[in-house]
């Protein structure tokens, strides 16, 4: 039995957990095997990702974010929710109750296809309002 909640974990993902952004950035450049696909861009005809780039961006001291130079939104009512997804719409992110990055369709970027939708619930589009611009 999975020590999650989860009714579908693939044992590749469920191995271990990283406990903090640093140890999933340092997972995601050496063991992840996410940084450089396993065809080539010849063989998948040039299309598709060929290689991704992570990046630690530490939340304090240098290398942090100065948030008071970035624009702020609010999302009203989102205090119960776990998972909040680009869906490249400004102002709009897809919400869910909880986040599973467990089944395969979810790590497929599928979530509507979820395993464990019983659980995390299904992917709702939220539009963020403009509350102010940043300083900088």
């Amino acid at each position: 039995m999975h020590p999650t909640p989860f009714t579908h974990c693939p044992p590749r993902y469920c191995a271990s957990q990283l406990k903090n952004s640093e140890l999933f950035y340092e997972w995601a450049r050496s063991t992840s095997g996410l940084a450089k696909p396993k065809k080539t861009l010849e063989e998948k005809k040039g299309k598709g990702i060929y290689r991704r780039f992570f990046y630690f961006v530490p939340s304090k001291g240098t290398g942090a974010v100065d948030r008071s130079k970035l624009t702020k939104y609010t999302a009203v009512g989102t205090s119960r929710l776990h998972e909040f997804t680009d869906i490249g719409k400004v102002g709009t992110v897809s919400t869910r109750r909880a986040a599973c990055h467990q089944c395969d369709h979810c790590w497929d970027n599928k979530p509507r296809n979820c395993a464990n939708s019983a659980y995390v619930g299904p992917p709702t589009e939220l539009d963020l309002g403009l509350t102010g611009l940043g300083s900088g």
